[in-house]
């Protein structure tokens, strides 16, 4: 390693600490030039150390709640989904670990490829940040479409993307940004599943190189984010519950030119209810079924196409009907499926309806299909 990188990661550990230990405000003249836009890593983190992705109410509107869940069957080794042309790929390693998966925060979409060193420890990632997120809204349009107007064709439509990183719906190039853990701690942070905690950790993206440090207490982590220079950039606060779930449950990002935080709230089972985001809300209810109520508000009270959803289920424990309202009506969607061997839904045909002159009118129709791998 050459001898100013090593100097940079020497600034970083001794910044680190000094943020941790006097809480100052951060500052950096290169802030506002800084082109890295990723959520904390350490939900990266968390998300890879579980052996499923679960529904979160900042999921895109286009995408199932139970799109990677299965009922029968017992385990799974990848379960691919595809709306139109657009693939979200879950794939799993033999002991169950995931190896890719999409990864949902606030509305965008990411997909990441865990690293593993020798020894099956996690030594990084590779996150795809796909160009339809700069388009989000385009997607909760789509949903209002069915609102608005008769027409067939694309009626779940999203500009998705595939696990090798090129969008499909689009047709535009995607961010690709290696992650690699430097630096673990001695002693691993609960926080982190009492796995290896990264302490000094490599971004590369296109030409520029970034390092974040992390620094732990009982019940939050700091992640603090610098230039390859050594220039101060931002930095993530992320609080976690005391109780044995250690949810994190705020998310602070602080720079030179910003100041904003995330409020996150759970019911008793751990899912999560609510999202306080600085320019969106989140909302979702749960029964034994699942997500049974799911809500997104904007900020922005000229938008009337964010509303709510309610979701019906049948014995099977499968969504039959959604009924979507807004500001511009209601929606109705009834679902019919086609299963696989295992008996989990392998295709989902919806119908969009409207009333009518008293009567339910379908009014367009979409499918989703998913691929189920099982393991031998």
């Amino acid at each position: 390693m050459c001898a100013n990188r090593h100097s940079a990661l020497i600034f970083l550990l001794f910044a680190a600490a000094l943020l941790y230990a006097e809480d100052t405000e951060t500052e950096s003249a290169s802030a506002s030039g800084m082109g890295l836009t990723l959520p904390p890593l350490s939900l990266f983190y968390r998300a890879a150390l579980d052996e499923n992705v679960r529904f979160s109410p900042d999921w895109k509107p286009t995408i199932p709640p139970d799109a990677f869940s299965v009922l029968h069957g017992g385990g799974y080794s990848e379960i691919t989904l595809t709306i139109d042309e657009a693939e979200y790929r879950l794939s799993k390693n033999p002991d169950g670990s995931l190896n890719t998966f999409p990864f949902f925060y606030n509305g965008a979409v990411y997909t990441v490829e865990v690293l593993f060193d020798t020894g099956n420890t996690i030594s990084g990632f590779t996150i795809t940040i796909h160009d339809s997120n700069t388009n989000d809204d385009d997607d909760d349009e789509h949903e209002s479409e069915h609102e608005d107007d008769n027409t067939e064709g694309n009626a779940g439509g999203i500009a998705a993307v595939t696990p090798s990183g090129d969008t499909t719906a689009e047709g535009d190039s995607d961010k690709r940004i290696e992650v690699a853990f430097g630096q673990s701690r001695a002693e691993p942070s609960d926080l982190l599943g009492s796995n290896p905690s990264p302490q000094i950790v490599r971004i590369h993206e296109d030409d520029a190189y970034y390092f974040v440090s992390f620094a732990y207490s009982n019940n939050e982590i700091i992640e603090t984010y610098f230039s390859e220079d050594g220039a101060l950039l931002f930095l993530y606060r992320i609080h976690f519950s005391s109780d044995e779930h250690s949810n994190y449950i705020s998310i602070e990002k602080r720079s030179s030119e910003e100041s904003n935080v995330t409020l996150i709230y759970y019911d008793s089972r751990g899912d999560i209810t609510k999202m306080i985001l600085p320019d969106t809300e989140y909302d979702a209810l749960y029964n034994h079924n699942g997500v049974r109520y799911w809500e997104k508000q904007s900020a922005n009270t000229d938008d009337t196409k964010y509303g709510e959803k309610n979701i019906q289920y049948d014995e099977r424990h499968i969504p039959v009907r959604e009924t979507i309202s807004s500001a511009e009506g209601t929606v109705y969607i009834d679902y019919q499926y086609q299963f696989d061997a295992q008996g989990n839904w392998i295709e989902r045909q919806a119908a969009y309806k409207k009333e009518m002159l008293g009567v339910l009118i379908t009014v367009d129709e979409s499918i989703i299909k998913r691929t189920i791998i099982y393991p031998p």
